[in-house]
């Protein structure tokens, strides 16, 4: 059984390798294939999104950030930088800041994530929409890395999901990227896309906020009725946005989900 295993593994392996030249799996790599995935444009998105919100008369507040919050007799005191809010219910969407703002029994790690762009050194034209689809490779001792297809700016993007170098405070800039983030990324590209290792054209850091166990958080604070938190979305939150969002207006005006929400509760961890 383990070698036809093994042998059914590298025949699938080779189709990979067969359909997208520029990718160099190993032999004991598991591949699936999702023909209906895409990406998401996400200036566009967000832009389609506000405007919607707008359209349907919410208020968005931008540049007001949260500086504590606290119950009150008939709901939530919500203090800001600008102003002070009363409010029967809230949701809380801190991402990175979900432990230092929201606290309760919140657990999520902010790190550091880079990511890169780089200058095919050859076959330029199979990294394109159309040609590679947008990929993740998981490896037990590597990591996790993801990418896209090159599309809109120049360049194959390419990031890494967490190098686990601890915890940081999302309030303090982030590090500038350097020459051992661009070696991070380079020694993955040799092994798995060498024609894509070629000149950097860009680094970029952001902030990634992990839950425990990389799942998503969605769930009212303990002994806090009405006050909901959606966090720990560990890297898979925006292509989310539009079902999280119908999410918590459920949660807010039915006080329930049409979905089981038992795998995202706050208990899991306790």
């Amino acid at each position: 059984m383990p070698a036809m295993e093994h042998s059914a593994r590298g025949v699938q392996c080779q189709r990979v390798a067969a359909s997208l030249p520029v990718l160099r799996p190993y032999d004991e790599m598991v591949a699936i294939f999702q023909p209906n995935s895409g990406f998401v444009l996400a200036e566009g998105s967000i832009t389609a999104h506000v405007n919607g919100a707008c359209d349907h008369g919410a208020e968005i507040h931008g540049h007001e950030k949260m500086v504590r919050w606290d119950a009150n007799g008939s709901g939530y005191t919500i203090q800001t930088t600008h102003e002070r809010y009363e409010v029967g219910q809230v949701v809380f969407t801190t991402g990175a800041w979900a432990s230092k703002l929201v606290a309760h029994g919140i657990r999520v790690r902010p790190e550091r994530a880079v990511l890169g762009w780089f200058q095919p050194k050859k076959n330029a034209a199979l990294f394109g929409v159309g040609s590679l689809p947008v990929w993740i490779i998981d490896l037990p001792v590597g990591g996790h890395f993801y990418g896209l297809p090159i599309f809109g700016i120049p360049g194959f993007k390419l990031g890494r999901l967490s190098r686990d170098l601890g915890e940081v405070d999302p309030d303090v800039p982030l590090a500038e990227p350097d020459s051992r983030d661009e070696q991070d990324l380079r020694q993955f590209l040799e092994k798995h896309f060498p024609d894509a290792s070629g000149p950097l054209l860009s680094l970029q850091t952001a902030l990634f906020e992990h839950s425990p166990d990389r799942h998503f958080i969605i769930d009212q604070l303990p002994d806090f009725p009405g006050a909901w938190v959606i966090a720990g979305l560990s890297g898979h939150g925006f292509k989310y946005a539009s079902a999280l969002g119908e999410l918590a207006k459920d949660l807010v005006m039915q006080r329930k989900s049409g979905y089981d929400l038992s795998p995202f509760r706050l208990g899991r961890f306790r």
